[in-house]
């Protein structure tokens, strides 16, 4: 399949809208530098498959979910390094999907706050700080 990666720059104002029902597939990592990804729409549903990597980078990158919307975990949320942290957040359901990975390591913080999570993957720590809330 497909391979490649995204990027956000590192003046805050950078976003990625994910709007309607979509999956993001192949290999690859999005990662966010001081940017956001922002699911909105009308009963989305954001899909991360298996293969895809969504990380911090530099400083800090926001996964912001919508009322009314989804994110699916196929792959591997993570915040793998001294000064990073991924929130994913809003008012949206996140699901860690069976066979998928959530990790805070090396330092790192990863943030689970929308207004509904579910699990049956893995919440990986290892020296870094997992926040569960919502």
């Amino acid at each position: 399949g497909p391979s490649g990666s995204i990027t956000t720059g590192t003046a805050g104002c950078q976003t990625l809208f994910f709007s309607n029902t979509q999956t993001i597939s192949g290999s690859g990592i999005i990662t966010l530098n001081t940017g956001q990804a922002v699911v909105n729409g009308t009963n989305a549903t954001l899909t991360i498959d298996s293969g895809v990597t969504v990380q911090a980078g530099n400083n800090s990158g926001n996964l912001t979910i919508n009322a009314g919307n989804t994110v699916i975990n196929k792959g591997l949320f993570r915040a793998n390094a001294a000064s990073r942290t991924l929130a994913i957040g809003g008012a949206g359901s996140f699901t860690n999907d069976t066979g998928a990975t959530v990790e805070a390591s090396a330092t790192g913080t990863v943030n689970v706050n929308p207004a509904t999570w579910t699990n049956s993957g893995t919440f990986l720590v290892n020296n870094g700080t997992l926040n569960l809330g919502g």
